[in-house]
């Protein structure tokens, strides 16, 4: 392990209060944390252990997320046949090496320890976390026909360098094909990642930046001064710039902005949000901003003069279902003009107290500010 890589794994451990003796184990749990914090819409310090299977043969950790928010127990998928709703499943695995090359046999045997545990009766034995994993695996497949898409992710990490021109590169284009054949995963996304110690830094360090974002807001009005807010904005913001604000130019993913459990999202096919999605689909955007409640989003601080807005360390506290509907359906041909109702709030010393009130509160809160104008 280089010295660049050490000093990362040193902050994660002095950051997380771990063991700093467990090297090869801390070392697996800050590949957990690079890789999924990028991966899901939030992930909580508690999700990490979660994650790890124990002396597994091949695999070190395993997730399951539905539409962004990590999944550790069978009652949760039961949810799937509940809400009869469209949901999107990911499973990840995962392999963390602190040797310094990447092995084409080490490869080989994570992504066929992989390919057995995605059998209905894997031959090889399982720890009783992989166990309960494989036991979701197998409720989630009855479940398929609520889902709207079920990816398959596996991670390889080293500390090395990755060279695509080494047989490494052949082996994990086998593996995927044989993955893809079992055809368990619908409408998803089948991908082997070689994470090497370069991949591995760039990772964390966004996993670890807070969220900031650009974007010109002109059809605004000022409001009022209130206290613990240093601005407040009210206007509509055209979608070609509030894609700015939930969208991960990177990953096009929507980025973690959403203070309340992410699966506050009811779905498309919710009533209230089929009708915003209907509106969209229709083309009949003049309307959405007179018919939409709109976004309200918390900052910690806008560094931006006039129209123009950077924001840092930012939240959306209000708007959940219609950013989710607006991401979905953002593809729409014409969609970048539609307008959307946006308050804007920079609360710089007092952001975390404000996103932590309780709904209610925060509606209040909320309610009082705009009066104020």
């Amino acid at each position: 392990m280089d010295i660049i890589i050490k000093g990362y794994l040193d902050r994660f451990v002095e950051e997380f209060g771990l063991d700093g003796k467990e090297m090869d184990i801390n070392f697996e749990k800050m590949c957990y944390y690079a890789i999924l914090s990028n991966e899901l819409n939030n992930l909580d310090d508690n999700d990490i252990d979660d994650i790890s299977v124990g002396k597994n043969k091949g695999i070190d950790g395993i997730c399951f997320s539905i539409d962004g928010k990590i999944v550790t127990n069978k009652s949760e998928i039961e949810e799937l046949r509940v809400a009869q709703k469209n949901f999107e499943m990911s499973l990840c695995f995962i392999q963390a090496k602190t040797s310094s090359k990447f092995s084409d046999s080490e490869i080989g045997n994570f992504s066929d320890t992989v390919i057995d545990f995605l059998s209905e009766n894997p031959k090889y034995d399982l720890t009783s976390k992989a166990k309960e994993y494989h036991d979701i695996y197998l409720e989630i497949l009855k479940l398929l026909t609520f889902l709207k898409s079920f990816n398959c992710k596996l991670y390889y990490c080293s500390t090395g360098v990755w060279n695509n021109g080494t047989s490494c590169s052949k082996t994990i284009d086998i593996k995927k094909g044989i993955i893809r054949k079992m055809e368990k995963f619908k409408n998803g996304q089948i991908e082997i990642f070689p994470i090497d110690k370069e991949k591995l830094r760039k990772l964390y360090d966004k996993a670890n930046q807070p969220l900031n974002t650009d974007f010109l807001f002109s059809k605004k009005m000022t409001l009022a001064t209130v206290s613990d807010v240093e601005e407040s904005h009210i206007g509509v913001l055209p979608f070609s710039e509030f894609r700015k604000i939930i969208i991960d130019s990177d990953t096009d993913k929507l980025k973690p902005l959403f203070s309340d459990n992410v699966r506050d999202f009811l779905g498309i096919d919710e009533k209230v949000n089929d009708n915003i999605s209907k509106t969209i689909t229709e083309k009949q955007f003049s309307l959405f901003q007179i018919l939409n409640n709109g976004i309200t989003i918390i900052a910690e601080e806008n560094k931006g003069r006039g129209d123009r807005f950077i924001l840092s360390n930012y939240q959306i506290v209000n708007g959940c279902q219609t950013s989710n509907v607006l991401y979905l359906n953002r593809h729409i041909e014409g969609i970048d003009s539609l307008l959307i109702p946006i308050i804007c709030l920079c609360t710089c010393p007092h952001l975390s107290a404000i996103v932590n009130y309780s709904s209610s509160d925060k509606l209040q809160y909320l309610h009082m500010v705009v009066s104020s104008a």
